[in-house]
């Protein structure tokens, strides 16, 4: 598995002085792709860090404190988007307000 944001700490430097920061939410879990029989190849194989398990963008993002995290690109295989489930009960906590689909970010 690759190391996740906190064993890079001048990213986190960087990010933490951030007023938001967008987030990969593309898959859940590392192995989607493959369980769902669409790709031989995991979500760190294609570069994509997951929202649950060891390593999780999700754990990781809670070390930015207060700065406003805003998931994007969600693959259409994560369960994140149905109904309550583990996932979308975590598209819905507090740092991740205020997102939608043909949201507008202005700098």
């Amino acid at each position: 598995m690759r190391p996740a944001w906190p064993h890079h700490p001048e990213l986190l430097t960087i990010m933490a002085g951030c007023s938001a920061v967008l987030v990969d939410g593309t898959f859940w879990t590392h192995d989607e792709m493959q369980r769902e029989g669409l790709s031989k190849k995991s979500a760190l194989d294609m570069g994509h860090l997951p929202q649950s398990g060891p390593g999780a963008s999700s754990n990781s993002t809670s070390l930015l404190g207060t700065v406003r995290k805003i998931l994007i690109h969600i693959n259409n295989t994560n369960p994140m988007l149905v109904d309550d489930s583990p996932g979308a009960r975590l598209a819905h906590r507090p740092w991740h307000r205020g997102r939608f689909d043909g949201m507008d970010i202005a700098f």
